[in-house]
């Protein structure tokens, strides 16, 4: 019997100010509107499909929270009347308030994409100083509008005649319709969790949950294990573990989770799938009969087998024992998995939906065969680059035809006391996560280890302190702080235009529980830990040049004063198990256009497709990825021609301007794509363009800062 198993993964760190206790970023409230109500709606209408959602504590008590009158400063920002906002606030509104995928939440809106534009598109704080200053009420107030009611889900358009006759309206709201819109947020939220409670008792879902703010359970157990992740990676200078607090995490998030839904949960989605021995051993004392990881992790286990090119070995659940007991373990199926999180959302959803279901098939080895895939992501990341920013006509669409097939959805709860298929020992465990089977996104660069010796030395002084309500508040700070979240956005693996908030929420907990300690706080927290980043989002072309178009780098100076773009760090709050495009590089000379991508584990027969958009119209280079497949061209509105592209060590192209139609000033957008058998695997950047422009005598002096 082919086995198929989900598991959605929700949550989000905690983003309550620890000195007002208000949010200060909107993502728990917009999420809880648009995704986790909704995903419960499609849920709910097909009770043949058995999942397991797992709802972390930290995100559940917020949404609780807001439930209970708790207002995040976006939504104190929304509610107040437009003619009364200050220049500040007008300034913070129009930096903010278009924080959505501009292809599926912003264009579609004929309002929120006109005041998108004439907000500017990639507006500097200087242009948004002046615009700020002549944006009227109206459209301030259209635009404390339309910044709510983008995050409202297919489903809410559906079912709420608020948020069905505001989108038809479009435009010219008044306050009231304003307010009587953040009702519609609050009672939502309101509905949410007690809809996950209704789930599980009708026996459609399995609720699991994550240690209470989600941290790194290895490295709050051992931190030297993440050298055994990854041998000689630098630790902080000091390293005592805090088993104790792993295990408050644990049974803290294990008591809420029943508290919440009525039953205590069989299983723990670890965060960021991070596991080690110790771990488990952990998780098995605490009750814990089953956990979940990637499949690098399984292969490391291994001892370095392939389980991707061997289905029975990646579609079947192992047992590890502990010295508590056994535990039984799934191994995250990473590219069926990635394709829902970063593939599918660019594709018609019927060919979605039957690629989807044939890996499924293939993965579980055939016909006849025992086996149980496991597909396991994030339940919210991924659904703003869907049709619509929505879960609804994709899942809907999926479990209807899983429904028609041969394949059975099972819980891992399910698969974890049945036999069915069996379970496979497994004699060792090796420690690591999710994100290239090691803890480097949480600890080894300078900042995470300076995020980690700040934790230590705080939590020192709280240990000092007597039993008491101070001691826990200050705990319960010390504890927030250990979470994952703020670790994922130091150093330099992913960015946003939120990094400044998070690196601000950490040190303010660590502060306040230093505070409630009587304790110095240390100087190295009153400054942000994360450094300005030397290259930015898209740092720009410095001075013309011509390359070789050869598909290799030679000499190593040939593109030193070319634009670039490094994928990781623009890759945000979802991360892909392999990004087949590294980073790339762009230049100009009088005549041309020149890009280098750098790429890694190309699949045969792949393509790097660039979609231009200029005055003259859109353009399309198609750029085969062999030394031997196709020929590079440019499909333009009116015919297409040939390009000079190599490939060998990098992929090259040369684009000349005169075919894009573009002159000296202009600017063109580009978008980059990675593209196997007409399916677009990759996408960069997601839901936006970059944004290039043409040389004139200005431009390379506007490059130079002193």
């Amino acid at each position: 019997m082919s086995i198929l198993i989900f598991l959605w993964h929700m949550h989000q760190p905690e983003y309550a100010d620890p000195n007002t206790g208000e949010f200060v970023l909107p993502w728990t409230r917009l999420h809880a509107v648009k995704d986790y109500d909704e995903f419960a709606d499609v849920l709910a209408d097909h009770p043949g499909i058995r999942s397991t959602v797992n709802l972390t504590p930290v995100l559940c008590g917020q949404i609780e929270s807001i439930a209970a009158g708790v207002k995040d400063v976006y939504q104190i920002l929304s509610e107040k009347p437009a003619s009364y906002l200050t220049q500040i606030e007008r300034e913070f509104i129009l930096s903010n308030f278009f924080k959505a995928n501009f292809e599926t939440m912003i264009r579609p809106y004929e309002r929120y994409s006109e005041l998108y534009f004439e907000r500017g598109r990639n507006a500097t704080p200087a242009h948004i100083h002046e615009a700020a200053k002549t944006f009227g009420v109206q459209k301030l107030r259209d635009l404390q509008v339309w910044a709510n009611l983008a995050w409202s889900g297919v489903r809410n358009r559906q079912k709420e005649p608020v948020i069905r006759e505001l989108i038809a309206k479009g435009r010219h709201y008044t306050d009231e319709e304003k307010e009587t819109l953040m009702d519609v947020h609050r009672r939502i939220c309101s509905g949410v969790l007690a809809k996950y409670r209704r789930l599980q008792e009708a026996g459609i879902i399995e609720i699991s949950t994550t240690p209470y703010y989600h941290p790194i359970l290895p490295i709050l157990l051992d931190m030297k294990d993440a050298q055994i992740a990854h041998p000689g990676l630098a630790l902080p200078r000091q390293t005592r573990p805090f088993a104790d607090d792993a295990r408050w995490q644990v049974e803290s998030a294990l008591a809420y989770a029943e508290r919440t839904f009525g039953r205590r949960p069989a299983g723990m989605w670890p965060s960021e799938g991070s596991v080690s021995e110790k771990t488990c051993d952990l998780l098995a004392s605490c009750g814990v009969r089953w956990s979940a990881t990637d499949e690098r992790i399984l292969e490391k286990s291994l001892n370095g087998a392939a389980v991707s090119s061997s289905p029975p070995a990646l579609a079947r659940p192992y047992v590890f024992e502990t010295a508590h007991g056994p535990i039984r373990l799934f191994f995250r199926n990473h590219d069926l998995s990635d394709r829902i999180g970063f593939t599918y959302g660019a594709m018609p959803v019927e060919d979605a939906v039957s690629d989807f279901v044939a890996r499924v098939e293939s993965a579980g080895g055939g016909a006849g065969a025992d086996t149980a895939v496991s597909v396991i992501l994030d339940g919210e990341n991924a659904w703003e680059y869907f049709r619509g920013g929505s879960c609804q006509p994709f899942l809907s669409a999926l479990f209807t035809r899983l429904k028609q097939s041969g394949i059975v959805t099972r819980t891992c709860g399910d698969c974890a006391s049945s036999d069915q298929p069996a379970a496979e020992p497994l004699p060792r465990l090796s420690p690591g996560s999710w994100i290239n089977g090691n803890f480097n996104i949480w600890i080894g660069h300078p900042e995470d280890n300076a995020g980690w010796d700040a934790v230590q030395t705080v939590r020192i002084a709280v240990d000092r302190m007597p039993a008491g309500a101070a001691r826990d508040r200050a705990m319960k700070l010390l504890r927030i702080a250990e979470g994952s979240d703020w670790y994922w956005w130091f150093g330099d693996d992913h960015s946003s235009e939120d990094d400044p908030m998070f690196d601000r929420l950490f040190r303010d907990n660590l502060i306040a529980a230093c505070r409630l300690a009587g304790a110095t706080v240390p100087p190295e927290l009153m400054a942000p830990i994360k450094r300005a980043q030397m290259v930015t989002e898209a740092k720009p072309a410095t001075e013309p040049f011509t390359p070789a178009i050869d598909g290799m780098i030679r000499p190593f100076y040939e593109w030193l004063g070319a634009g670039r773009v490094d994928i990781s760090y623009i890759a945000g709050a979802m991360h892909k198990a392999i990004y087949h495009l590294e980073r790339f590089y762009w230049g100009f000379d009088e005549t041309s256009f020149y890009f280098c991508l750098e790429m890694t584990a190309v699949p045969p027969g792949a393509e790097v497709r660039l979609f231009f958009r200029t005055d003259g119209g859109e353009f399309t280079a198609i750029l085969p990825v062999s030394d031997s497949a196709g020929i590079a061209r440019l499909v333009c509105p009116d015919g297409e021609c040939r390009l000079t592209s190599a490939y060998r060590e990098v992929l090259e192209v040369e684009v000349p301007l005169s075919v894009l139609k573009l002159s000296p000033g202009r600017h063109a957008s580009l978008a980059i794509s990675v593209v196997v058998e007409e399916m677009e695997i990759e996408r960069w950047p997601v839901g936006k363009v970059f944004d290039l422009q043409v040389p004139d005598p200005l431009y390379f002096s506007a490059q130079w800062v002193v």
